[in-house]
């Protein structure tokens, strides 16, 4: 069977694989613990990894919205093509990245100790970083696309 899908980006159709898989697996961990709920057995650990892959999941679907431009917008005044426009998202992008780098980097990567799977302290900050860094290639890309086209 062959899926009907637009193949527009190598990188994007993988990252909505990666986020489908996700879901999925999302959807067997929750169906699981509410299967568990009813014997009467408790996985709490169950409940941390479900989080984890949940704030992974929504960076990286983000990430494929917006370059998509599936993503919510306010029709406005700007342009979403001009120049001012994508340097303003670069510039955002790129201190959203930084921001993240510099509390992951204060954070550190110790072990958490309320974490019941050992999981360092910013593994759930790095789709953040990871949001901002896909923001930032796109914003280039498209800045890029629009010096070339025009230049409002």
């Amino acid at each position: 069977m062959r899926l009907n899908v637009p193949f527009t980006n190598p990188v994007l159709f993988a990252l909505e694989l990666l986020c489908a898989w996700l879901l999925l697996v999302l959807f067997i961990l929750l169906l699981v613990t509410a299967g568990l709920r009813y014997t009467g057995f408790t996985a709490p650990w169950i409940y941390e990894f479900v989080r984890v892959i949940f704030v992974y999941m929504v960076g990286l679907s983000a990430i494929v919205a917006f370059a998509r431009g599936a993503n919510l917008r306010v029709p406005g005044w700007w342009d979403e093509k001009s120049v001012s426009y994508q340097t303003v998202m670069l510039l955002l992008s790129l201190i959203l990245t930084f921001l993240t780098a510099q509390m992951l980097l204060k954070q550190g990567f110790g072990t958490d100790a309320s974490s019941l799977l050992g999981l360092p302290e910013g593994i759930s900050h790095i789709p953040m970083g990871l949001f901002g860094l896909g923001l930032t290639l796109i914003s280039l890309r498209w800045l890029r696309a629009a010096i070339r086209g025009k230049t409002t």
